[in-house]
């Protein structure tokens, strides 16, 4: 058992390292780089990687914290550097975030009723879904969540941060929540109802569709709202890969809003549907939940070459991902 000290002495140069970094030529060029970009000025096009596979990359024996917050930081920080050290336009924040502590019902339970995968047996295996809604009427005993953070932990959990190494890194606080500033319908509706079921849905009973998704936006509006009447936005524009000029000309750092923020979307769910379906049961109850915001980012990991035409009249909307 590595003993508490050495633990942080551990953290600490991780911490160094990226602090140091953050502060060379390279990492500046590269954040002028993202801000140009996303500000729609000609550049090249600066290389985004999404690595998903870091259980093989960081094994699990390289890790000085097994539990608590301080795990999620060295883990960050480990991956960070990981990401710095293979050389395309990453940009290394000068601070750490960590995520606020949810009060509210489990992220498997955050409409009511509960969503569990159903996991392989075999280790490291596929998963599928595990719908709750398996009649149409189930549908009643859905609820909207409702945002609640415990500050007190929060608070709590930035001060283990801080006296671990807040004197070489700024602590960012993210208090989106398990919903944060997106428009991630189609993964809710398919965990709540299955990805098979929901394309014949669309067919057999595409009013019952309509229903679902109009609950799942307005859920996702009050959400929203809520976290801004509570003060608990987090701006997201000076954060890689979003780096941009205050979104809003009146921006105060001190009472951050919805508007002056990045909002997400997504299809990926919604792959296989066509463009009118598309349209027509994700893309139309997404809009209103955009338009909350200032900009907008869509796409992840899903085929949008027939659907961008529909993409290109969303306002504001800065960044598409295409997959091949």
């Amino acid at each position: 058992m590595i003993h508490p000290d050495r633990r942080i002495a551990e953290l600490r140069k991780l911490a160094e390292k990226v602090s140091e970094l953050s502060r060379s030529p390279e990492n500046l060029t590269a954040r002028r780089l993202w801000i140009s970009h996303n500000s729609l000025e000609k550049t090249r096009s600066p290389v985004y990687v999404r690595i998903n596979c870091w259980p093989e990359l960081i094994p699990e024996d390289e890790i000085v914290f097994k539990e608590g917050v301080l795990r999620s930081v060295e883990l960050e920080l480990r991956q960070r550097l990981y990401n710095w050290s293979l050389g395309y336009d990453f940009v290394m924040d000068p601070f750490i975030s960590i995520s606020a502590v949810w009060a509210g019902a489990s992220v498997d339970e955050l409409w009511e009723l509960p969503v569990s995968p159903r996991l392989s047996t075999h280790e490291k295996g596929a998963w599928g879904f595990n719908p709750p809604l398996k009649e149409y009427d189930d549908i009643e005993k859905l609820r909207k969540p409702s945002y609640r953070i415990d500050d007190r932990s929060t608070e709590e959990s930035r001060e283990i941060v801080y006296e671990a190494v807040g004197d070489l890194l700024d602590i960012h606080i993210d208090y989106g929540g398990p919903i944060g500033i997106s428009a991630s319908l189609g993964v809710t509706a398919t965990k709540l109802r299955g990805f098979e079921q929901l394309m014949l849905d669309v067919i057999d009973n595409p009013e019952w569709v309509h229903k679902l998704m109009n609950l799942l936006m307005e859920g996702h509006l009050e959400y929203m709202r809520q976290m801004e009447e509570q003060g608990k936005i987090t701006p997201n524009h000076e954060r890689w890969p979003f780096y941009h000029q205050p979104l809003c000309s009146d921006y105060n750092p001190n009472s951050v809003r919805l508007k002056d923020c990045w909002g997400w979307g997504e299809s990926q769910e919604f792959d296989q549907f066509s463009p009118a379906m598309f349209d027509e049961f994700l893309l139309r109850y997404q809009l209103p939940i955009f338009e909350l915001t200032t900009l907008n980012n869509f796409g992840c990991c899903e085929n949008l070459n027939r659907k961008y035409p529909l993409l290109k009249t969303l306002p504001g909307l800065r960044r598409v991902s295409v997959s091949p």
